[in-house]
């Protein structure tokens, strides 16, 4: 029981005694001692309730005064009964001058006065406190304020003053609407973006997944885990990059690929670690993005630039690897030689007259004598070795892990063919052609310059011998053939 319980009680006790006194149910004596105790400790409870009514008063003064909130106390006449500091600026006045002033004295415009004095009058009427959210001036650079109207009683439990206190909420209103202008702008991207978002939760079960579906990719749906979408093995590969992902708190990408329809579809898949307000990784949230026009658009820009490679290093003519290519496949061999010591033999073929062959025939008869010369060079080799046009009619050949035995039988074979080959591209004409080849075997840490001149003097040898030759020399040996 509080003291201002206790202070009613007492003046009923002594309401009592003066009935008691009236009709003479207690000595006179008796009853003026009993009264006047009474009303000493009426009077000692008036006194501390006074006391504590201050002390309570100072208490709000010193909150309300300090405090950054805007807070007035109005009685039933709608008159300042206390004005705070804060809201005394806000209204451009001092404390002094709205205390005591009817709030219609201020010049606060009209339409703001009657919405308040409604809102008032209810509280007076329902001794119900509000809640009421108010911008004040009523524009674009107003300020939001979030009100709340508490109801005060007297000793008879009447209201008789309202205690209204406004929060500054600006920052907060423009952070809220901020948040609803990104939610909206975020909405309008998922229900328009081509990728197909979702979210799962820590147990990788999908909990959310946007409406747009990608052709040939799994249809996701909430309660799903990645198990039910995939082939057992790349649903655990799946599942092990997400786990990875909230272990770590790092993001992460994968490419998938599916076949419908015996076309195949490629889809990239982003991961990115979902968290819960307090920072911890709740689960995952993700995206998978259509990839697969991209992949062929690549696929055929590698294709268009390996055949811009090949065309690059191919002679147009017999379709051999041209001059430049050649210089560079020898020296890589060179280099694999002389880290892993594998033998390495060159050819070099001229075919025999060839000029004649031109001032006789014409230069289509030509041209086409040196494609069949090509065709037949190409079919005496292996898949590892390489055959180029190194000029005019004048070819190499590069064997690697090839001994000069071996090189010099695939040359005479080369050489024997030729002779028995018709050239003539008509059907009623004969045309036999000879070549000359020089063989060399490369010498360890030779340089490519050497080398190249003693194949080529291999082969100028050939021709002095009477042409339709293979010839070979090594460490003042020679070995030659004769047909």
């Amino acid at each position: 029981m509080d003291l201002q319980q206790w202070l009613g009680r007492l003046r009923q006790a002594r309401f009592r005694i003066q009935s008691m006194r009236e009709e003479g149910a207690l000595p006179p004596g008796s009853l003026d001692d009993i009264e006047h105790a009474i009303e000493e400790l009426a009077g000692a409870a008036d006194e501390v309730l006074r006391a504590e009514t201050e002390c309570r008063e100072l208490e709000f003064r010193t909150l309300a005064e300090n405090t950054p909130d805007l807070i007035a106390r109005i009685d039933r006449g709608f008159r300042f009964l206390f004005v705070n500091p804060a809201l005394a600026e806000a209204s451009r006045m001092q404390p002094d001058q709205l205390a005591g002033r009817r709030w219609r004295e201020i010049g606060w415009p009209p339409g703001i006065l009657d919405f308040w004095e409604n809102v008032l009058a209810r509280v007076f009427r329902n001794g119900r406190g509000e809640t009421v959210e108010f911008e004040y001036p009523p524009d674009q650079n107003g300020k939001f304020y979030h009100v709340r109207i508490v109801p005060e009683s007297d000793e008879a439990g009447d209201v008789s003053s309202v205690l209204i206190i406004a929060r500054d909420i600006t920052e907060r209103k423009e952070a809220e609407d901020a948040l609803r202008e990104s939610e909206s702008r975020l909405r309008v991207v998922i229900e328009n973006s081509p990728d197909q978002l979702f979210q799962q939760d820590s147990n990788l079960r999908y909990t959310w997944v946007a409406e747009a579906r990608m052709e040939g990719f799994p249809e996701m749906q909430p309660g799903m885990t990645d198990a039910d979408l995939f082939p057992t093995e790349e649903a655990g590969f799946i599942a092990s990059v997400k786990r990875k992902v909230i272990e770590t708190g790092e993001g992460s990408r994968v490419e998938l690929r599916f076949t419908q329809h015996g076309q195949e579809k490629y889809f990239d898949a982003f991961f990115e670690p979902l968290r819960d307000p307090r920072g911890k990784i709740s689960g995952i949230i993700g995206y998978v993005r259509d990839i697969t026009e991209r992949k062929q658009a690549q696929r055929m820009l590698e294709e268009s630039e390996r055949r811009y490679l090949e065309l690059s290093i191919t002679d147009s003519l017999t379709g051999l690897h041209n001059l430049r290519y050649f210089y560079e496949r020898v020296k890589e061999e060179i280099e694999r030689v002389n880290r892993y010591h594998f033998p390495l033999c060159v050819l070099m073929l001229d075919i025999d007259n060839f000029k004649s062959i031109n001032d006789r025939y014409g230069h289509a008869q030509g041209d086409f004598a040196l494609y069949r010369a090509a065709e037949i060079i190409r079919s005496h080799i292996r898949q590892v070795d390489s055959a180029y046009r190194y000029g005019g009619e004048e070819f190499m050949v590069i064997l690697p892990e090839t001994e000069s035995e071996d090189a010099i039988q695939v040359a005479e074979r080369i050489r024997i063919s030729f002779r028995t080959e018709d050239f003539s591209p008509k059907m009623d004409a004969k045309l036999h052609l000879t070549v000359s080849i020089g063989v060399a075997k490369y010498f360890p840490k030779e340089d490519l310059i050497s080398f190249l001149r003693r194949v080529d003097e291999n082969m100028y040898i050939a021709k002095s011998q009477g042409k339709d030759r293979v010839f070979f020399q090594e460490g003042g040996a020679e070995t030659g053939f004769l047909m």
